[in-house]
C-alpha cells in the first residue's frame, strides 16, 4: 500500500504512515476533534490566516515606512513575502517541536505532515490577500498606508475573533467527547 500523501511503500493495516505521520483516515476537513492537527483544513486553519495577516502587516512596515517619507524601500514586496513564508515555516518547527516536549500542544500530539504543509499555505494565503490588498489600495488607489494597517489590524481581530469562536467549539465538542 502507498501513502496518498508521500507515495511511500507502508505496510496493510496501518492508520498512520511512518513516514510523513499523515493520518490515512483523515478527511481533508477535520470533522472531529482527533482530526484536528492531521487534516489538512482544521479548526486552526483560520488562525493561520490571521498569522499571515499579522506578519504581512508588520513585516511590511519596513517596506510602507520608507516609501511614506519618500525613500526607495530597502526591499522589495517580494522580500515580504519570502520573509513571510520564512516565519511561517519556523513557526510550524517551533510549534511542533518546542510546544509538544512542553506539552503545550492541541491534545499533546504533533501536526502532521501534511497538517503543518496547509497551515503554511494558510498563512501565505493570509499574506497574499494583504498584498494584493496593498497594490489596490495603495499603488492603484493611492491612498495613504497608514489606513490599509488600520484595516489590516481590524480584519486581523476579525479574523483572531472568529478563530477564538471556533476554538470554543472544540473545546465543548471535546468536553462531550470526554463526558459521553
Amino acid at each position: 500500500m502507498k501513502c496518498p500523501h508521500c507515495d511511500a511503500e507502508i505496510g496493510e493495516g496501518l492508520n498512520e504512515c511512518p513516514f510523513c505521520y499523515a493520518d490515512l483516515t483523515a478527511p481533508p476537513v477535520a470533522q472531529d476533534i482527533s482530526q484536528v492537527g492531521v487534516s489538512p483544513l482544521d479548526s486552526y486553519s483560520i488562525g493561520h490566516v490571521a498569522m499571515g495577516v499579522m506578519a504581512w502587516l508588520i513585516i511590511s512596515l519596513g517596506y510602507s515606512i520608507y516609501q511614506y517619507y519618500g525613500i526607495p524601500p530597502l526591499f522589495k514586496l517580494w522580500v515580504v513575502f519570502l520573509l513571510t513564508l520564512l516565519f511561517a515555516a519556523v513557526w510550524e518547527l517551533f510549534e511542533n517541536t518546542i510546544f509538544w516536549y512542553a506539552g503545550k500542544k492541541f491534545e499533546n500530539r504533533r501536526d502532521s505532515i501534511l497538517n503543518s504543509i496547509w497551515d503554511i499555505i494558510f498563512v501565505m494565503l493570509g499574506a497574499i490577500i494583504f498584498w494584493i490588498f496593498w497594490y489596490l489600495y495603495v499603488e492603484v488607489g493611492g491612498y495613504a498606508g497608514r489606513w490599509y494597517y488600520l484595516i489590516g489590524f481590524i480584519t486581523f481581530t476579525i479574523l483572531v475573533i472568529i478563530f477564538a469562536y471556533s476554538l470554543k467549539f472544540i473545546k465543548k465538542t471535546s468536553e462531550k467527547k470526554w463526558i459521553s
